[in-house]
């Protein structure tokens, strides 16, 4: 199994101060990962993690990685980060009185990014495997509310090695499945309706202006968010296992980000940033 480390959490806060009273009783949902045909658990989170909080609200992350076989030369990677923003009007009402009852949710977001290791031996050559970004989701809920097929294409190594577990399908939960249909075909569905809230929020989707593999999330209130907003996030990425040399075959990056600003009274606001939480997997 790959060892994991990570930057410690920096809380930083606008209006509000920030305190730290959370403790993992006051998220009821239980952490417990699917068995998925075809796929083979990476790593994530036992329980979920307390990304930030004040007396505002507070976010917690849940993540899940999967991998499965995908060519000769590869394995294809799902992330699913599942991210829960919690207002104090929410967190009050749940007997949680050390927040603020008047705060609301008003905007916030997820970042997501994977990338490659920067390893070197003495002759200064890159030794980390090949990371290539396949896709994200939710991806263009320009497109509505139908579900969307995509396939997707090995970039390293020519003829898929898939289980024969995936010929029958396989669900992450979120909107996302995939299946194989013949040796060198693997699509993946996704499933929009999961991702639009009506009438409120309004998710945005984007790819960072200076960081084509960065992928934001972000949600705006044009009314009180006065519920807990769950958001489901994906990255799918193939990793050439082949190419790592004094490396784990299965070496990279993943960066998270989290943020969310409530509001009180609509004048008054508080802005919570995570920071970068960085998992080294080496």
């Amino acid at each position: 199994m790959a060892s994991l480390c990570f930057a410690l959490l920096g809380v930083s806060c606008g209006t509000s101060k920030s305190i730290n009273f959370i403790n993992n009783n006051v998220y009821l949902a239980s952490n417990s990962y699917d068995d998925i045909p075809g796929f083979t658990y990476f790593d994530g989170t036992s329980l979920p993690v307390l990304a930030m909080s004040n007396e505002s609200g507070y976010l917690y992350y849940d993540l899940d990685i999967y991998y499965t076989k995908f060519t000769r030369l590869s394995d294809l990677f799902f992330v699913k980060l599942v991210s829960e923003f919690t207002p104090g009007s929410v967190a009050y009402r749940n007997g949680h009185h050390e927040f603020d009852s008047n705060y609301y949710l008003y905007e916030g977001y997820t970042h997501m990014k994977v990338d490659g290791l920067n390893h070197y031996d003495e002759d200064r050559q890159i030794r980390s495997p090949g990371v290539e970004l396949k896709k994200y989701f939710p991806y263009d809920l320009n497109q509505g509310t139908a579900t969307k097929s995509y396939d997707i294409i090995a970039t390293y190594g020519t003829s898929l090695s898939l289980s024969s577990e995936l010929s029958s399908g396989a669900d992450f939960g979120g909107g996302v499945s995939c299946k194989s249909t013949i040796t060198n075909s693997f699509t993946v569905t996704y499933d929009q309706s999961v991702a639009i809230t009506n009438p409120d929020p309004n998710l945005t989707i984007n790819t960072a202006p200076n960081d084509q593999l960065l992928k934001e999330w972000s949600y705006k209130y044009a009314y009180e968010g006065d519920e807990t907003y769950r958001l489901t996030t994906f990255l799918i990425f193939e990793i050439n296992s082949a190419s790592a040399h004094g490396v784990s075959p299965h070496s990279f990056n993943l960066i998270l980000d989290f943020y969310m600003k409530n509001r009180k009274n609509n004048s008054n606001y508080s802005e919570i940033d995570s920071g970068n939480i960085y998992k080294h997997y080496e």
